[in-house]
């Protein structure tokens, strides 16, 4: 089996990953993690900020070629796309960022790992990792299990990693690199070793042996997993059944809307939507699935119009193959769509790379799909559905209904609503908008970007990888039930 793990963690389980020495690894990362839990976080950050910088100079270097074109072939994206995806890790593995969403994250922020903190005249409280951690990873992009991973390490959690089949090679290389960082006798190779020695990478087949026993017998603290059903359903399953209870943190299948006012900057946001469709072929969480229009028909259609020509520019930067059977899909689809009255907006050839559909007040995608039922939305990469809308209230009624309707099949809800329109519109919209329950309201153009402050899917990640112990050194409190 495929395996990484620090040097000590080798030296236990020898060349093999196995249930019984994946048992010894877990025995040692609890021992561990039990005694660094009074360390200071700050040198956990300062070598999670090397592996950035390592990670720079690695992809700057022709060594990364290689890994990009296997990418590429796994995951179906284009290179550039790749190495966009894999850019964004340096982004990730920043230590001021971190400290920002940590210091946001956990009462009393970065401090609270390493001391008591008061919270009242004879209260305190304090965070402590809850691991072992067990993160398992699905989908294309290798943002999503890095970011659980490095907030797990950063938390102070012994962590266990087992990345999809698309994207694991970039995993082990990126997290591989801790050992490298503790080579030399520094104060920071020696965080690094801790780090190293307290995280274990390996792939195994969704269903395989060693997965199943972490989940469902191993004394795991935490299992986190991002995906979509069936698996987001196994995994709870399996957890469920497992006699140590770990606290299970999922971050389920959402969507992104995108709403465009008649009186935004529409060249801009024509560029921004153009970004959102083609970046990652609107497979993220916060990728535009559906767009409403406040405006009329007319509007609409020249917007949208703009839009194709902006998607003309980036298919040559970010150019897509879509398999015989998606294009036979998508071209029943726009004849669908055409015959229930869409205007339609396709590449100047008619080829297959993206559609524009603009209907008016209702959408035309649900009578569409009802026809063709394969038409959901991982068939539907680079389309999109442009509906006019009256008024606010049209557009927090499409949001709202969003995950009930069959397109869209499988999606629990909104995450990301990326708006464009004037400052005074935007605030207007997003005081209502924040009715449909959607995670995000964000302008257009940063659909796909996080701040360090934000919380994930309605709740900040590192309160899932940590207990918080609070003590009262008083009988009684005022507050006190």
């Amino acid at each position: 089996m495929e395996f990484w793990a620090g040097p000590q963690i080798r030296a236990l389980v020898g060349k093999d990953l196995t249930i019984d020495s994946v048992q010894r690894a877990l025995a040692f990362g609890r021992e561990d993690q039990e005694k660094s839990v009074d360390e200071d976080a700050g040198p956990r950050l300062l070598v999670l900020d090397d592996l950035g910088r390592r990670w720079r100079q690695f992809l700057d270097s022709s060594q990364s070629e290689a890994l990009i074109e296997k990418l590429s072939s796994q995951t179906g994206y284009c290179d550039r796309m790749v190495r966009l995806d894999l850019e964004f890790v340096s982004t990730l593995l920043n230590a001021q960022m971190i400290r920002q969403a940590l210091n946001n994250s956990l009462p009393g922020g970065l401090e609270s790992l390493g001391s008591f903190l008061k919270a009242g005249n004879e209260e305190l409280y304090r965070c402590r990792p809850a691991g072992p951690v067990l993160t398992i990873g699905s989908g294309n992009s290798v943002l999503p299990v890095l970011i659980s991973a490095t907030t797990a390490l950063a938390t102070g959690n012994f962590t266990i990693v087992r990345p999809s089949a698309s994207n694991r090679e970039a995993v082990f290389q990126v997290l591989s690199m801790l050992e490298k960082i503790g080579d030399k006798e520094t104060p920071l190779a020696a965080a690094a070793r801790r780090m190293s020695n307290s995280c274990v990478v390996f792939y195994e087949q969704a269903g395989g042996s060693l997965l199943r026993f972490l989940m469902e017998e191993a004394s795991i603290g935490v299992v986190n997993f991002w995906g979509a059903d069936p698996a987001l359903s196994e995994v709870s399953k399996m957890v469920s059944s497992n006699v140590n209870h770990p606290h299970l943190s999922l971050l389920g299948p959402l969507a992104g809307y995108a709403v465009v006012d008649k009186d935004a900057e529409l060249e801009e946001a024509a560029t921004s939507l153009a970004e959102g469709i083609t970046y990652y072929d609107q497979q993220l969480c916060s990728s535009p699935t559906e767009a409403c229009f406040i405006g009329d028909l007319n509007q609409a259609k020249h917007f949208a119009e703009n839009v194709g020509k902006k998607l003309e520019q980036m298919t040559k930067q970010f150019p897509i193959v879509k398999a015989e059977y998606e294009v036979h899909l998508l071209q029943s689809a726009r004849n669908l769509l055409k015959a229930k009255g869409s205007e339609l907006i396709v590449p100047s050839d008619g080829g297959p790379e993206w559609t524009l559909a603009v209907s008016e007040k209702e959408s035309n995608l649900d009578a569409t799909v009802k026809d063709i039922p394969e038409f959901l939305l991982h068939a539907r990469r680079r389309f999109l559905e442009i509906i006019t809308a009256k008024n606010q209230g049209d557009v927090l009624e499409k949001i709202r209904a969003l995950p009930d309707r069959e397109p869209f099949r499988g999606v629990l809800r909104v995450q990301t609503v990326g708006l464009a329109a004037t400052r005074e519109r935007f605030e207007a919209l997003s005081s209502l908008l924040y009715r449909s329950k959607a995670y995000r309201i964000v302008p257009l153009k940063d659909m796909h970007i996080r701040s360090p402050l934000e919380p994930f899917d309605g709740r900040h990640l590192a309160r899932d990888f940590v207990d918080i112990i609070y003590i009262r050194q008083q009988t009684g409190a005022p507050s006190a039930l």
